[in-house]
């Protein structure tokens, strides 16, 4: 497989080199459109690749530093060569990695996670795009990539507090619920659940005026949004009501 160039168009026999800095190597004769050259040089700070019946066969300087890697050591590879050996979910990257491309190639546009892996080893978690494009007569898929690894680090680490505060709540003898705009409960832990004689599965979904009376409920409700207003918390009592009617 020789290495040739994806260039800006001129005249027949010209270097690429004479014709500016645009060029990005290829293993097979594609020129560049006016559409597919804005594609490329638009995506400065956005890794992009075309894929040629699954092989890499052109990426721009961004894709390079994403990877870490030349132009030459990324064309001609494929998208599993820059991956682990599995996904996290398990699967094997060639396998995965070829039923994206054949869901882009069949005219979807896929957009999805993916573990990848640096010309060093590094992994690092990326979002890539792929869609379908007619290039000098032929079908390619481009795509495009986004390093998230830091988005995914806060992602973690947030659902990590998350499980942490769940933990303590599940243990707390004192009741606590989460309730989403709409006043109903995202979450009960057991202790309230108890006082009030539902199941945390029961209570999950139900409304605030279920276990509160409709004054009570008018009170609370005028208490949450000055709180919202203002931006600060506070403490106050309630009556709630148990499922057998009585009230705490």
């Amino acid at each position: 497989m020789t290495d040739r160039r994806i260039d800006d168009e001129g005249p027949p026999g010209q270097e690429a080199s004479s014709r500016g800095s645009r060029a990005v190597l290829t293993t097979g004769p594609i020129r560049l459109d006016a559409e597919a050259r804005t594609l490329f040089d638009a995506a400065a700070d956005e890794g992009v690749f075309l894929l040629d019946e699954g092989v890499i066969a052109g990426c721009n300087d961004a894709a390079c530093r994403i990877f870490g890697a030349t132009r030459e050591q990324i064309v001609g590879s494929t998208p599993a060569a820059f991956s682990p050996e599995r996904q996290p979910d398990g699967r094997l990257s060639v396998e995965a990695a070829a039923e994206r491309i054949a869901d882009a190639m069949a005219g979807n546009a896929p957009r999805f996670r993916w573990r990848h892996r640096r010309a060093d080893g590094a992994e690092f978690d990326a979002q890539i795009a792929l869609k379908l494009i007619r290039l000098d007569g032929r079908n390619l898929v481009y795509g495009s990539i986004h390093d998230i690894s830091e988005h995914v680090r806060v992602e973690r680490q947030a659902q990590q507090t998350e499980t942490l505060l769940r933990a303590l709540a599940e243990a707390t003898p004192a009741g606590i619920a989460f309730t989403d705009p709409e006043d109903r409960f995202t979450y009960s832990n057991p202790a309230l659940a108890r006082m009030l004689g539902y199941s945390q599965e029961e209570m999950r979904g139900m409304r605030l005026e279920q276990i509160v009376s409709a004054e009570e409920f008018s009170r609370l409700r005028a208490i949450t949004a000055a709180r919202a207003r203002g931006g600060w918390s506070s403490s106050y009592e309630a009556r709630l009501r148990r499922r057998d009617g009585s009230e705490i």
